[in-house]
């Protein structure tokens, strides 16, 4: 009696979830992954899995210029949700590029990026501004300059 009730109720389950509205969303979340050569060239890409947002990102990279080898990966977040690419400089002149990524509204991520660039926290930072941002499908969003 058990197994006959039982298989009814898995595949009760099962198309609970396809006819659930949130399942279809949720199987388009997506990492992010930013792989950088210093001072030659980087890469970023979102993809369901860190494999291929990573190998994408390593080949983004390589196409820029620079060798295999040196294409680390810096980041990778899961979900990727909100993010945003810092470029940082100290007073000495060194710079690097901070990623910021996982807010869950841009006003979340408007406000690490805020948090970041504080001089007050920061003051050994010349220069503090944003490269770029993406919203959690991908999409690049413009920066107001």
């Amino acid at each position: 009696m058990r197994g006959r009730i039982k298989k009814p109720l898995q595949a009760f389950a099962v198309a609970c979830l396809f006819f659930y509205p949130g399942f279809a969303a949720s199987q388009s979340v997506s990492g992010i992954a930013f792989v950088e050569a210093p001072e030659r060239s980087s890469g970023r890409c979102t993809g369901s899995n860190a494999g291929d947002a990573i190998a994408c990102a390593r080949e983004k990279c390589v196409a820029g210029g620079a060798a295999a080898e040196d294409c680390k990966v810096i980041q990778y977040c899961y979900p990727s949700l909100w993010a945003a690419d810092l470029l940082q400089q100290h007073k000495e002149g060194l710079h690097w590029h901070r990623y910021l990524c996982g807010w869950q509204s841009e006003g979340d991520l408007d406000s690490a990026i805020e948090t970041a660039c504080d001089g007050s926290v920061a003051d050994y930072l010349a220069v503090c501004e944003v490269v770029a941002k993406w919203s959690p499908d991908g999409t690049r969003i413009a920066i107001a300059k």
